[in-house]
């Protein structure tokens, strides 16, 4: 403090000598430990030279990584080398990984213990001295070196998704560049690939069964015998493809002296999250589907949903049933037809499980399959080869 002092009622020339004295001194002792003396911009000028200030991005080959890649599907790309002075590739690696994460937590009085559970779906390594230098590259950048890189999606990879636990129980996909420094790892630039839905009905039996529900009675307030409503709902094939119309029909009759106040048709998706000796539930509607609402039945009336009808539709930003491919999560839906009675102590309800699945476009199709035939002959032949 008191050498603070002296330095603010000195005037400027003083100050100004008194910081040379200073700035001398740090030097002779550099220069007696035999280092000198570096400024900030020859730093910044080592630290360009040394590959410090080296830029590294990626840039997909399609516009595929916003609207997602099918498993089955091969992602293409440039990887981006800016830098004034040649970069040595050795230690560089690009990283293809998948995913899913479920974080539980379980109460004991005030403990509160944190239960993660992992599961992996794909792991790809390319050393970036492998690949290719493109002859064509999409941009001409000064200083910069484009290399293309390829990975294959195999197929019944599940969907990137985010569950409603959020972070906690979610997949992801990522592709990342990483650097190898002895025994540690430095990741120089990272973006995330979606995976698109993908779960066909074809073949799966009980996707093509019916399924129906029937109730008879809703329970009253008191014990009066005018209670007797019945309610007939049924779907003709319980698969359905995400953003297709369900195939609902329903009878609803009224034999009771009391009103039926109206009716409505909702959709519900039920999540189960496992963990390490934990599992967690829950139920909720979804509000991405459109509510469909019929009015007032009267004493003995009754009321016919049928093709004519308002269209129940499936959203088609759906995770598909399953989801395929994933343990450590499920998701099922159903549909659900609610009549409410006047007077009634409950609603009456009926659920009815649907198999929700997911298309892709057929020139994608047609992708897919010449890319999985290749892939399991060269499967096969690396599995002869170890052989």
């Amino acid at each position: 403090m008191t050498y603070i002092s002296i330095w603010v009622c000195r005037s400027r020339k003083q100050s100004g000598g008194l910081f040379l004295r200073v700035r001398d001194t740090i030097l002779a002792r550099y220069r007696r430990l035999g280092n000198k003396f570096i400024s900030h911009s020859q730093k910044r000028k080592a630290g360009r030279m040394s590959g410090f200030g080296t830029k590294y991005w990626i840039e997909m080959l399609s516009d595929r990584c916003r609207t997602g890649y099918f498993p089955g599907e091969i992602i293409e790309g440039y990887l981006f080398i800016q830098s004034a002075s040649p970069v040595p590739l050795s230690g560089l690696y690009l990283l293809l990984t998948g995913k899913a994460t479920v974080l539980l937590r379980k109460f004991e009085g005030k403990k509160v213990t944190n239960l993660f559970q992992h599961e992996s779906y794909i792991t790809k390594r390319e050393d970036v001295k492998d690949l290719k230098s493109c002859t064509d590259p999409p941009r001409v950048l000064p200083n910069t070196s484009v290399l293309e890189f390829q990975f294959f999606l195999p197929p019944g990879l599940p969907p990137s998704f985010t569950s409603p636990l959020g972070n906690k129980g979610h997949v992801e996909y990522r592709l990342e560049l990483n650097k190898s420094m002895g025994t540690s790892e430095k990741t120089l630039y990272k973006c995330v690939i979606l995976v698109a839905p993908f779960l066909s009905l074809a073949g799966n039996v009980a996707a093509t069964l019916p399924v129906s529900q029937e109730q008879h009675h809703a329970r009253h307030f008191c014990c009066g015998a005018d209670r007797n409503i019945t309610v007939q709902a049924s779907i003709t094939q319980a698969g359905i493809l995400a953003g297709e119309r369900i195939p609902f029909r329903a009878v609803i009759t009224n034999h009771s002296d009391s009103y039926i106040k109206s009716s409505h048709v909702t959709l519900r998706h039920r999540w189960i999250w496992y963990s390490i000796g934990q599992t967690h539930t829950s139920s909720r509607t979804v509000w991405s589907f459109k509510q469909v609402s019929r009015g007032a039945i009267p004493p003995g009336g009754s009321m016919t949903w049928g093709e004519n009808d308002e269209p129940l539709v499936l959203p088609s930003d759906l995770i598909p049933t399953g989801p395929p491919g994933c343990s450590i999560m499920m998701v099922s839906y159903e549909l659900c037809l609610t009549v409410i009675p006047k007077g009634m102590v409950k609603d009456m309800k009926l659920l009815l499980p649907i198999i929700v699945g997911s298309a892709m476009p057929p020139e994608v199709q047609a992708t897919v399959e010449r890319n999985t035939a290749s892939y399991s002959a060269l499967l096969r032949g690396a599995i002869l080869y170890t052989c």
